[in-house]
């Protein structure tokens, strides 16, 4: 097994070494399975929280040793010769999965603890609370061996960033840079970039309500069969679909003690539900 490096060079001028394993080890393996989770399920299972921590583990995967066999089939090749790789590597097809379960399997049973790849969520109600969790946490970590880049961990916050949202005691809402990307976005030249556009859009659908109706105009375009043509109404559609995705767009965490409200819709190009709290304020 040998397999050769590319070596992108990083904006703090140190050099990356990145593996194409793509054309070698990656062939012959059998590709995992291990379903990540859903980012709604991962969002669900912060609770209600108030004060958060966010943790992230120094060279992910490249913390997990591998067996003699494995360290000779990520031989990696340099101008200095062949050289043996003792840890997990990126872009080895299985790692993303691989690392996933052993850090679900590790923090399992913590409740408010979130693990996806390198960054850990940590939820709490109170601030006792969160040094618990904490303190658990760092346990699993130390006995597995296992480290954390310290300049990029936030403990004792009242909000984090997380996998593209925003997340406080309010509740879940898009990140202001991710809305100013869509609020700025220019009106699509092509399929391709309308079809970019949409995808962008698609990763807040719960955050946009009557998007199908809106943009069913938009996505004709994107028909195999249709010709590409931009105009007026298809220029309103797009500045209104923008406009749905506001500052004030947050979704609350499900409460049990609090009544449930479901309200469905159905037109001939989409259908749609929402599961909505009364709070206490009548919103």
């Amino acid at each position: 097994w040998e397999t050769p490096i590319v070596t992108p060079v990083k904006p703090d001028g140190s050099v990356r070494i990145c593996v194409d394993y793509k054309t070698t080890l990656n062939k012959a393996l059998q590709q995992s399975a291990y379903p990540v989770l859903v980012v709604q399920h991962l969002l669900h299972s912060l609770g209600r929280g108030k004060i958060f921590a966010k943790l992230d583990l120094a060279q992910a995967y490249q913390q997990l040793p591998v067996d003699e066999a494995t360290a000779e089939a990520q031989t990696i090749v340099t101008h200095r010769g062949a050289f043996k790789c003792k840890r997990l590597q990126f872009r080895v097809s299985i790692a993303p999965g691989l690392f996933q379960s052993i850090m679900e399997r590790l923090l399992h049973n913590i409740p408010g603890v979130v693990p996806y790849f390198d960054d850990v969520i940590i939820s709490a109600t109170t601030r006792k609370q969160l040094w618990e969790k904490l303190r658990a946490v760092l346990l699993r970590f130390q006995e597995a061996g296992l480290k954390l880049k310290r300049n990029k961990c936030h403990i004792g916050v009242p909000q984090v960033e997380f996998l593209g949202f925003l997340i406080n005691a309010s509740g879940i809402s898009p990140t202001p840079s991710k809305l100013k990307a869509i609020k700025e976005a220019p009106a699509p030249k092509d399929k391709r970039e309308l079809q970019a556009f949409l995808g962008l859009l698609n990763f807040y659908n719960l955050f946009l309500p009557q998007k199908a109706t809106i943009a069913e105009l938009l996505h004709r375009l994107l028909d195999r069969t249709a010709t590409w043509k931009w105009g007026r109404l298809e220029a309103e559609a797009f500045t209104k679909i923008k406009n749905l995705l506001t500052s004030n767009s947050v979704l609350i965490q499900y409460n049990e003690t609090l009544p449930l409200t479901l309200t469905c819709d159905a037109l001939p190009y989409g259908i749609g539900e929402v599961l909505s709290h009364q709070l206490p304020n009548s919103e």
